[in-house]
């Protein structure tokens, strides 16, 4: 499991959030991967979705926050989330502001032989704060004119976004897929606001330094 330490720094960011509140005029979205389809390899223990990504825009019209949350369902809790990969709409670089495993972010990446724009890259199997379970990562997410919506790209190959399940044993590996155009909803404005402090608040996971990272 990923293990909680500082603090101090979802504060910084939850003021960000409300003191920009007027920045963004135009509706606000949320993009939801569900990655319901086995793409290659293994199939993971249980049923339903085991990963579901949210990249919802925020109150500062250049940052969108993605929260990752984790499914994973056998009961030896040996199975873990390996990568990630997405496209983004520009592929131009991408900037982590901060939150869990924000320095795990990669430009570049390759999932069952498919080229990603961007992603994360855990690898850490042998790690206790390996990304497995049912943890939540929050990353905020940043460039000139980003939005939820820049994340609908399948970059011309026909998906969206993978990620890979591996196990502690090294001895099983599968690909989920977002094949289907992603979910988006557009909810109020206060309620992108709220939800977005409720996840910096519930994460304050792998906080390892403080200073930003770039792909």
């Amino acid at each position: 499991m990923i293990s909680t330490t500082k603090w101090g720094m979802w504060a910084v960011v939850m003021l960000g959030l409300l003191a920009t509140v007027q920045s963004r005029p135009t509706q606000a979205a949320v993009v939801t991967f569900g990655f319901d389809t086995n793409y290659s390899g293994d199939s993971a223990q249980g049923t339903g979705r085991f990963l579901t990504a949210k990249f919802a825009d925020t109150a500062n019209s250049d940052q969108v926050l993605l929260t990752l949350q984790a499914n994973l369902q056998d009961s030896t809790n040996s199975e873990f989330i390996a990568s990630l990969g997405f496209n983004v709409q520009g592929k131009t670089k991408l900037t982590a502001l901060s939150g869990g495993h924000y320095d795990f972010l990669r430009k570049g990446i390759k999932i069952a032989g498919n080229d990603f724009d961007f992603g994360f890259d855990f690898r850490n199997r042998n790690s206790p704060n390996r990304f497995d379970g049912t943890d939540t990562i929050s990353v905020l997410l940043t460039r000139n004119g980003l939005t939820a919506k820049s994340f609908v790209d399948d970059n011309g190959g026909g998906l969206f976004a993978a990620f890979k399940i591996n196990d502690t044993q090294g001895t099983g590996t599968g690909v989920y897929s977002q094949s289907s155009t992603p979910k988006v909803s557009n909810p109020e404005a206060s309620s992108l606001i709220l939800g977005g402090m409720v996840s910096l608040l519930g994460v304050g996971y792998g906080w390892r330094r403080r200073n930003r990272t770039t792909a």
